[in-house]
């Protein structure tokens, strides 16, 4: 009997072992892995096996593969190997996620936690059922900063909002609340509406007098454009996506810098969301606002000259031009923001110099950020015709002789027209030319020797 038993375990094991968590995806079996009826959610890594970040992952990705894999389907590509189907991938290990015939890339952390926090998000129903308004932002219930909230009372509505939130599970939180007198009389407060369906956005911090009410049918197609057009939070995380359309050209890019599991960053971004939300237009119109994780661009914040000790730090950068202010150490980041709000200002007054980051061929005309952009031969050939006028005069003369010249090679008789040129022209715009070298050459060592 115990021969048996250690028989029946050990076959269990070893099939555990080769049935892996995490699939190996080829160019032969992707399309059908991907789209097998029994997943309908799929996790991908495309990683290339000699990348130090890619063996330092794989571990963790096996590990959540193990405990949702029958929830939905991990896979691993081999850039090494399939080049194919690693056509679009630009760093290592990238993860993209695939529902209902899309991919999409993921743009969290690719630690265990938040790789787990996804799989249980992704894998539940998509609008989660809460019994009090109060309750709508709590970390237990949901983890997006941005929520649409319904109170449906009709049973298609219902349904439409339930295939919208599929749709969009993964960028923001949809809850439906019940029908008690305490959430009609606060959704009747914000939408004055009681009687018919109401769908609200809100964002978390934000209070909800400032929530954005949708006022459309009840068709996806209305719920998904309004759904779509409300996405973007009022401070982002920045993210591997986003990290090149932040800021801009017209704006400048206010950035807090946290460690988003520790409590008082939590406590900094609460306040930093509340605060931009209330900031004044003349603050909103010169700077954007967004947060980053500083565990994961370390060598972003290091050009930048920030040193995270693990406490909220604050920065300002004008993305273009490489152009930056930090946050002063000795005005700590207060629960008010009020000193975040006097740092904008003095950057928008000026009276905060910025720093530039350094690169290898700047010259000393790399403060002057008026310069136009001239490859640095013409740069110099320019500042010589800038002091030399008459060298300009000569090369502009001499260029049109030549023009000349060679027109008047083509005309008869026996070319005599470029011939008298070529004597006696092209002679005496080299004696000009000289006289005006010796002359300034003269001027300069009169000059040496005062």
């Amino acid at each position: 009997m115990k021969l048996l038993v250690a028989t029946i375990v050990t076959q269990l094991l070893v099939g555990r072992v080769l049935a892996a968590p995490v699939n190996d995806l080829t160019s032969s079996n992707f399309i059908a892995s991907i789209n097998d009826l029994s997943k309908d959610l799929w996790l991908l890594t495309y990683y290339d096996p000699e990348c130090t970040y890619s063996k330092d992952f794989m571990p963790v990705i096996d590990d959540v593969g193990s405990l949702f894999e029958n929830h939905m389907g991990f896979g691993k590509i081999d850039c090494r190997k399939e080049e194919d189907l690693c056509s679009e991938i630009k760093y290592y290990p990238a993860l993209k996620w695939y529902r209902d015939g899309e991919f999409h890339d993921y743009e969290g952390a690719k630690d265990r936690d938040a790789l787990l926090s996804f799989a249980s998000h992704m894998t539940s129903h998509p609008v989660k059922n809460v019994g009090t308004y109060e309750d709508i932002f709590q970390e237990e219930t949901m983890g997006n900063d941005v929520a649409f909230i319904m109170r449906p009372r009709s049973s298609s509505c219902k349904s439409n909002f339930e295939s919208v939130a599929r749709h969009f599970q993964y960028y923001a939180s949809f809850v439906e609340l019940e029908l008690n007198k305490s959430n009609d009389e606060w959704l009747g407060g914000i939408t004055k509406q009681k009687s018919k369906d109401v769908l609200i956005r809100m964002e978390r911090d934000i209070e909800s007098s400032k929530a954005t009410i949708f006022r459309g049918d009840c068709a996806i197609e209305s719920l998904s454009q309004f759904v779509q057009d409300n996405l973007q939070t009022l401070v982002p995380e920045m993210t591997e996506k986003n990290v090149n359309t932040l800021g801009g050209t017209d704006k400048f890019l206010a950035l807090g810098v946290v460690d988003p599991t520790q409590e008082d960053s939590k406590t900094f971004l609460s306040n930093f969301r509340k605060w931009v939300s209330s900031a004044p237009p003349s603050v909103k119109n010169h700077f954007s606002f967004a947060w980053t994780n500083a565990l994961e661009w370390t060598s972003i914040l290091e050009k930048y000259e920030v040193e995270f000790t693990g406490k909220p730090e604050f920065l300002v950068v004008e993305v273009p031009h490489d152009v930056y202010w930090n946050f002063p150490k000795d005005a700590p980041l207060s629960v008010s923001m009020n000193n975040i709000g006097i740092f904008l200002k003095n950057i928008m007054s000026g009276e905060v110099v910025p720093k530039r980051v350094e690169s290898d061929d700047d010259e000393s005309d790399e403060m002057n950020g008026s310069m136009e952009f001239m490859p640095g031969m013409f740069r110099e050939q320019s500042k010589y015709f800038d002091k030399h006028p008459w060298a300009a005069m000569c090369m502009f003369i001499m260029g049109l002789f030549d023009i000349l010249f060679l027109l008047s090679m083509a005309l008869p008789p026996e070319k005599k027209l470029a011939r008298f040129m070529e004597k006696h022209v092209g002679s005496q715009i080299d004696k000009l030319c000289s006289m005006m070298t010796e002359s300034d050459e003269a001027e300069n060592a009169k000059e040496k020797k005062e």
